[in-house]
């Protein structure tokens, strides 16, 4: 099961890299730099992710990950009479020996209070992040196009009413 989580992990942390880059590439090639939509985007990026250290962290794990080590994935279970979880968790010990890490993730790794870091718990927090930056995006991008978007939506529609679709 560990060695699979370890899988998972590393194919979660290399896909949100790629949704990263592709998200800037999209911005970059769509959109003047300097224009609203640009702009907006990256100043919601920075007071989302740059000061987030726990994205900062997944993002550094990953870099780790890439480039030098798998982390030590263990697991913690709590049963009780009714019930039985598993989570998945990194050792913060483990994870404090690396090099990479910043002042504020060591100090956070240091306060985690069960000594690991719930690797779900930490992933589904930064998933509702990113969410809300894709539904802020597709707002914003339907909000600044809409007579485009209408008129697209228009043509569309007489188009397939013509041939009887």
């Amino acid at each position: 099961m560990l060695d699979e989580s370890q899988r998972l992990l590393h194919n979660v942390l290399a896909a949100m890299a790629t949704r990263v880059a592709q998200l800037r590439r999209f911005i970059k090639h769509n959109f003047d730099a300097d224009g609203p939509i640009a702009t907006e985007y990256h100043e919601r990026v920075a007071a989302l992710f740059a000061g987030d250290v726990t994205a900062v962290f997944l993002q550094k794990m990953r870099n780790e990950l890439a480039h030098v080590q798998l982390p030590i994935v263990s697991s913690t279970e709590t049963i009780t009479a009714g019930s039985a979880t598993v989570a998945i968790v990194l050792p913060c010990d483990a994870l404090l020996k690396w090099t990479d890490w910043n002042s504020k993730i060591i100090k956070w790794l240091a306060q985690q209070p069960s000594g690991a870091v719930d690797i779900c718990e930490l992933l589904d927090g930064y998933t509702r992040q990113a969410s809300n930056l894709d539904d802020w995006l597709h707002q914003r991008i339907g909000t600044e196009y809409r007579s485009e978007i209408d008129q697209f939506t228009a043509a569309e529609d007489t188009f397939f009413r013509s041939r009887g679709l």
